[in-house]
């Protein structure tokens, strides 16, 4: 059996990668020294390398929003109506962010927003924290929803916190302990079962690793390109 909603998100992650042709992932600890960085160089000179079209941006949102409707259908699978939008919303949000704050920046080009397309808004940054906020304290809440939402910050996602680095700490330390905590409050022969299906539904480490390794594959070209 196989993970198939976070097989599909990791999927999008990797195209959206592929498809921009760069990393778009930034490790905690040096996010926002490098965002520091990234404004006072784009404000000293133009951005070099490759600009993107209004085709290239047009293939680019396709393929990512067919990646999106695999990822609903997978989803729809598993978990209700409710779990399945605040998932495809999270994940949404972070797109449309990453996107137009490491691609599209500097260029000319804009993005045509997927939260307006799936979900008629366009203060995704907002209402992120407002269902983060609604669901950390239901222990209805599925642990799966949990882990994307802890994905997604780690990844990169800021939203309205853009400029908070502390209140990104918050969020961060909180979903940590609840995930902490579903792994904890269960009795000893139940956790030992859980730990096997944590094993397999519980991937985003994994990822967050993958990130970091195909992170620093490119900063290591980037740097050996200019000895060339």
């Amino acid at each position: 059996m196989k993970n198939k909603p976070w097989e599909a998100i990791h999927e999008i992650y990797t195209r959206m990668e592929k498809l921009c042709g760069r990393s778009l992932y930034l490790p905690e600890e040096s996010l926002y020294a490098v965002r520091e960085e990234q404004l006072e160089s784009e404000e000293r000179q133009p951005e070099a390398g490759y600009l993107y079209s209004i085709d290239d941006v047009v293939r680019i949102r396709a393929e990512l929003r067919n990646q999106l409707d695999f990822l609903r259908a997978a989803l729809a699978e598993q978990y209700s109506e409710r779990d399945t939008y605040m998932v495809l919303f999270a994940i949404v949000a972070q797109i449309d962010e990453l996107i137009q704050t490491n691609l599209l920046r500097t260029m000319n080009t804009s993005w045509p927003l997927l939260q307006k397309e799936l979900f008629q808004i366009e203060d995704a940054g907002e209402v992120f924290f407002e269902i983060l906020d609604d669901i950390l304290p239901k222990p209805q809440t599925p642990t799966f929803v949990y882990e994307v939402y802890f994905f997604c910050i780690r990844y990169g996602f800021r939203g309205r916190y853009e400029s908070n680095p502390v209140k990104i700490t918050e969020y961060l330390k909180k979903l940590q302990a609840k995930l902490k905590q579903e792994e904890v409050e269960l009795p000893l022969a139940e956790a030992d079962e859980r730990v096997k299906f944590k094993k397999f539904h519980s991937p985003y480490w994994n990822y967050l690793i993958m990130a970091g390794v195909l992170l620093a594959a490119y900063v290591f070209f980037v740097i050996l390109g200019k000895f060339h």
